[in-house]
């Protein structure tokens, strides 16, 4: 799947109507994963097999990780990050598509843009990069992006995929399934009250 087939796959998946989290029947995972409930985002994510995941929430976020390594371990090389920002105070200081602007430029400042598309609909906006970090040096590393906000409501997910270069083929096979069957319920896009 090219990245725009797969970043509108994503966006289309995120405007889905599902129902919240709490009562929310996951389909059957695929071979090979299992699902994590992410409750800030009132849904789910997969999770490969042998792989860990972890949640930290915050009063105004939420950051759901899915890494190959353990998540206590100094260095975590292969790595996919969930972060919910639903009407949070910093996209509520700007329209999403300025926030989404502005994380992207800070966010790949000094690395190397092999990628980059960007799609409007409305009050929804996704901008997303696959950026070379120190693509030269042992420890250099593929980052995928996926900003998508809602500047009506101020929601923002972000979602980061990082991997070795040396791993990025191989991982982004086993990712890919996680990044384009994420589950969400348009709650969390809409920001109405439950």
């Amino acid at each position: 799947m090219t990245f725009r087939a797969l970043a509108a796959a994503l966006t289309i998946a995120l405007m889905a109507a599902l129902t919240a989290a709490e009562e929310l029947d996951l389909p059957p995972a695929p071979d090979g994963y299992t699902w994590e409930r992410c409750p800030a985002a009132k849904g789910a994510l997969l999770k490969p097999d042998g792989w860990h995941f972890a949640a930290a929430t915050g009063t105004d976020s939420a950051v759901y990780y899915v890494a190959k390594q353990a998540l206590d371990s100094q260095h975590v090389g292969t790595s996919l990050t969930l972060t919910v920002l639903p009407n949070s105070p910093e996209t509520r200081a700007m329209p999403a598509s300025e926030y989404i602007n502005t994380f992207i430029r800070h966010h790949s400042r000094r690395l190397e843009i092999f990628k980059d598309w960007r799609a409007d609909f409305g009050d929804l906006t996704a901008h997303g990069q696959i950026t070379n970090e120190n693509p030269s040096l042992a420890l250099g590393k593929r980052r995928w992006t996926f900003v998508f906000g809602n500047s009506r409501t101020g929601t923002l997910l972000i979602y980061i995929f990082e991997a070795p270069f040396a791993d990025w083929e191989q991982d982004w096979t086993v990712i890919e399934p996680v990044i384009s069957q994420l589950l969400i319920d348009d709650w969390v896009l809409e920001g109405a009250a439950r």
